[in-house]
């Protein structure tokens, strides 16, 4: 038992530097102070960025750095506690691991909890008090609005019970968990709120489970708190079967793909991919594409030729040493800016509504750095800029979908986009293309042209059509409905279209349908 309080309501940001924790002094009438060091891991910190944080009932009651005494040569925390009360407060401690990018829970001289004293000073310069971490640290889960991948690094006691983990979220009906193999639905009783609940073969089977990835679909976006002792990799192994894995990272921080891949016998053609990134391996380029770390808190899918053990490399979580540390801060800020904000990717409600997703690699046109896939009703499916590989410029896109339908591919540089000849039909967890032989992008028949873009009160579109006919002018706004409509002749040969479409300033979608052909383009209202 190590002092778990389910009201800690701590924003544990794993991704930043320092935590986000709020304190007032002014609401509190009394104080108490202490005179201590800091141990992590069993050594004293000279880390002047660490910090001691001490709260009550998920209440920041005080926070303070690290400081350097230059007459006493030695590292102290001096900390005031406030409270209102003279007697029954106790006090929770954290320390902020800033190498590590964690808030860790501690003790205070190897007691979990304190008791508030009222204008008392605990330790001395020559006799401080020890601030040292348990084995215990958090991880902040956000959640989409829609469907999040997700996975656990750490055991929190409550991942037997769903009903307890998810009790600070706000749930509704049809929300939904599901691993590869198991799924539980939410049930919410607006007339019996204690009957609202998860059920399904998740909690059957005891859990959330540091094994597996998850699919995670909520009504609202928000973010789950959790806290326990962080997965030993020198014990945690997962059995990938031939095909599509859903594979947990159960690392304690963003690691480079080769990395955290380093004990996967890849092939030529396996693929690992994210809600919204992935990346291919070839034996001589290695793993390339949009995915190139593996973050905290998200979960993987990857597909392997060969079926084996796997496993994350053990030195991974010992990089969380002050030595590892204090080398990364020598060299340059810069390294630990670049691995913490590495893909982090907000994924549009558009996209986080679809569970399931495509990928392809695509070689565009000379010129041409854009690309997106639209369906036949103008809905946005996946977008991606083009990276250079190897001396070759290559869009590695992620298509989202949840049913069999077409998808025109457009391309662009800047607000530019044209219609291409290339479909495709979506089918989850497809892979179109490779490194070695992309998908080749061409131009359609027919283009339009938009002037100017972006526009104030009207614009001109441009047609090149080998055909007469009459074609359809539509445009949507970005939740897919219709703002604008009208039609136009079309002569073979050059055709400018005025468009003067009465909607408020904002992104917009414009569709042109001549007989069965639809063109697409993005346009915007200043």
């Amino acid at each position: 038992n190590y002092g778990y309080n389910e009201k800690i309501q701590l924003d544990l940001r794993v991704l930043e530097k320092e935590p986000t924790l709020v304190l007032d002094p002014s609401k509190f009438s009394q104080s108490m102070n202490i005179i201590g060091k800091v141990k992590l891991d069993g050594v004293f910190t000279d880390d002047l960025y660490d910090k001691v944080v001490a709260t009550v009932n998920g209440e920041v009651r005080g926070i303070t750095n690290v400081i350097y005494d230059a007459s006493l040569k030695e590292y102290f925390v001096f900390m005031t506690i406030y409270s209102n009360e003279v007697s029954g407060e106790m006090i929770s401690f954290y320390i902020w691991d800033a190498s590590d990018g964690k808030l860790k829970e501690a003790v205070l001289n190897d007691q979990v909890i304190a008791a508030y004293q009222p204008d008392q000073i605990l330790g001395t310069f020559t006799n401080p008090v020890i601030f040292k971490n348990t084995a215990v640290t958090g991880q902040q889960i956000v959640f989409n609005q829609g469907w999040t991948w997700t996975s656990f690094n750490v055991n929190d006691p409550r991942f037997p019970t769903l009903n307890t983990l998810t009790r600070s979220l706000t749930l509704k009906t049809s929300d939904l968990i599901k691993s590869n193999t198991q799924f539980d639905t939410y049930d919410s009783n607006a007339t019996n709120p204690s009957q609202s609940g998860w059920s399904g073969t998740v909690s059957i089977n005891g859990g959330i489970s540091l094994n597996k990835m998850y699919k995670i679909r909520l009504t609202s976006a928000q973010k789950l708190n959790i806290k326990g002792v962080p997965v030993d990799l020198n014990t945690w192994s997962f059995t990938l079967s031939q095909n599509w894995n859903w594979l947990p990272y159960v690392v304690s921080k963003n690691i480079p793909i080769t990395d955290a891949l380093a004990n996967l016998k890849a092939s030529d053609g396996d693929v690992i991919k994210s809600q919204s990134l992935f990346a291919i391996y070839s034996p001589t380029a290695g793993w390339k594409g949009s995915l190139t770390y593996l973050k905290v808190g998200e979960g993987y899918m990857l597909k392997t030729e060969i079926g084996q053990p796997f496993s994350y490399p053990e030195y991974l979580n010992r990089l969380n040493t002050k030595m590892s540390s204090i080398k990364v801060k020598q060299n340059s800020t810069s390294q630990t800016t670049s691995i913490e904000n590495e893909n982090i990717v907000v994924i549009s409600k558009d996209y986080s509504k679809f569970a399931n997703t495509m990928n392809a690699v695509v070689k565009l046109p000379v010129g041409y750095e854009d690309l997106s896939f639209y369906n036949e009703s103008g809905e946005l499916r996946g977008n991606a800029q083009t990276q250079n590989v190897d001396g070759i410029d290559l869009a590695f896109i992620t298509i989202y979908g949840d049913k069999s339908e077409k998808l025109t591919a457009y391309i662009g540089v800047g607000n530019s986009a044209h219609a291409t000849s290339k479909t495709i039909n979506f089918a989850a967890d497809a892979i179109l293309g490779s490194l070695a032989e992309p998908v080749i992008i061409d131009f359609s028949l027919e283009k339009i042209n938009v002037f100017p873009n972006p526009f104030h009160h009207e614009f001109e579109v441009t047609i090149d059509s080998p055909e007469s006919g009459v074609s359809k002018i539509l445009i949507y706004d970005m939740l897919s409905r219709i703002v604008h409509e009208s039609s136009a002749k079309i002569n073979i040969g050059a055709n400018v279209i005025k468009v003067q479409p009465n909607i408020p300033t904002g992104i917009y979608i414009l569709k042109i349908q001549k007989g069965d052909k639809i063109l697409f383009q993005k346009i915007i209202k200043n």
